[in-house]
């Protein structure tokens, strides 16, 4: 009630009152519109999370069908994380300049193509590509649909609402997990890309339907487009036909890499792009090659797709769930920095859960409540904080880029320290745990930097 009698009294205006709508929707009650904003972003990380599994599932069988050996795994794996990297770095700098909802709808639409494309690859070398352009589309999509929801949230509940949003990436593996072992039951494996294609094109008809501009990006932005009188119509009924909009966030800080280091913006920068290469790097390579590990192990494809997909896939929603409500309480420092720590622990000790089914199934639940949950969530949160609106996507695209990163060299790396050992022997993941500690490092890193330099407008690491 309390919080309905502030927006009240901001958003009400006589005619001719200049009505500051960043304010006005920071003190907003949830309403359908940011709702339905928040489901349509959630769909497009659920597909995210869908295509990670599959590539899991099916790569030896793609193996047995193009007659690669485990070796052609690394580049596999990879090539998409290099695309999706890159189509981080540039449609988030790109939906700063045209638009979150414009760019998120192109990138959904090349991922769908590609994802279905894959079923029909007939070389390593079309594979690759294939996979290449695929996460290009991914890696797009994330920036602008975090950046998205976000602008639509209050912004004490921003982190909460980032994410929120991000749980529909493990739902998506959960979903994935599922859905491909049922198609592998009854269907080849092509099957599982066919499918998972036609879903992210059917989404992107819904975005263009269904999907608004983000309103902060459009007063920033565009000041005179039309649409922001239509959006404030839906989302901010009480604000007056006839009033001034204005937005107090407006900044000449442009798209662009320059913008990240300004107003002492360049170490915190560097600290959050190591924590995302540790976060994602991780989440990466244990959805990769966990699968892979366990059917050299004596389990089952099908199994060994349920185990890791459900397994990690439930705990990682777990942890995205809760990782918003954590930091607002415990402060970004102290959730992040002892997920990363306990992470160091669960991955070191992976490798030798493997020996029975029902210790696997615990580590793999705990890793991912702490990885793919809520490190991978509570780094996109603070991301999506850390940058004002007229660079947002762009902060979050480069720092999803490094995490991109992060998800090409770790898998990399594994498949360096297969070759090296000559087999995927516990010691791999001993070695990979080092990740997650340097990410620890990391975010006590940016707490002690914030702590010596705050800059107005800027994020105060709590905790």
């Amino acid at each position: 009630m309390k919080q309905d009698k502030q927006f009240d009294a901001i958003a009400v205006a006589a005619p001719d009152e200049i009505v500051d709508i960043s304010k006005a929707l920071d003190e907003a009650p949830v309403g359908r519109l940011m709702i339905q904003v928040g489901i349509l972003c959630g769909a497009v990380a659920l597909l995210d999370g869908t295509d990670t599994t599959s590539i899991g599932v099916a790569a030896p069988l793609i193996l047995h069908h193009l007659r690669l050996s485990q070796a052609h795994l690394g580049p596999i794996f990879s090539s998409a994380l290099f695309g999706a990297m890159l189509g981080a770095l540039s449609f988030g700098t790109l939906a700063d300049r045209f638009g979150r909802k414009s760019m998120l709808v192109i990138a959904t639409l090349i991922f769908g193509v590609f994802t279905a494309a894959t079923a029909f690859a007939g070389s390593l070398q079309s594979l690759l590509a294939i996979r290449f352009f695929l996460g290009l589309g991914l890696g797009g999509a994330a920036p602008c649909f975090i950046a998205l929801a976000s602008e639509y949230a209050p912004s004490s509940h921003r982190e909460l609402v980032a994410g929120l949003i991000w749980t529909a990436f493990p739902l998506g593996v959960i979903v994935g997990a599922v859905l491909n072992a049922y198609i592998l039951s009854h269907a080849h494996w092509p099957a599982i890309f066919l499918v998972g294609g036609v879903l992210p094109l059917m989404i992107c008809v819904a975005l263009m339907i269904w999907l608004p501009e983000s309103l902060r990006f459009l007063l920033v932005r565009r000041p005179g487009s039309a649409r922001i009188r239509q959006i404030v119509s839906k989302q901010l009924p009480l604000v007056s036909s006839s009033a001034r909009l204005v937005s107090g966030e407006a900044s000449t800080v442009g798209p662009s890499m320059r913008g990240l280091s300004l107003a002492g913006r360049g170490l915190e920068t560097l600290f959050v792009w190591i924590s995302f290469m540790a976060a994602f790097g991780m989440t990466a390579a244990t959805f990769f090659w966990s699968p892979i590990f366990l059917h050299n192990h004596g389990f089952t494809l099908p199994a060994a797709s349920m185990i890791v997909g459900v397994g990690a896939g439930v705990g990682s929603l777990l942890g995205a769930a809760g990782a918003g409500r954590l930091m607002e309480k415990f402060g970004s420092t102290a959730t992040l920095a002892t997920t990363f720590l306990l992470a160091t622990l669960t991955t070191a000790t992976l490798g030798y859960a493997s020996l029975a089914p029902v210790p696997m199934v615990v580590d793999v639940i705990a890793n991912g409540v702490l990885l793919a949950g809520i490190s991978t969530a509570g780094m996109l949160a603070l991301a999506a904080d850390l940058y004002p609106t007229a660079m947002r996507s762009t902060g979050v695209g480069w720092a999803m880029g490094a995490g991109r990163l992060g998800e090409v060299l770790l898998p990399l790396l594994i498949g360096v320290l297969i070759g090296v050992s000559g087999e995927f022997g516990k010691e791999v993941f001993l070695t990979i745990a080092c990740a997650p500690f340097l990410g620890a490092l990391s975010i006590l890193g940016l707490r002690w930097h914030s702590l010596r330099s705050r800059t107005a407008g800027r994020l105060s690491v709590s905790g």
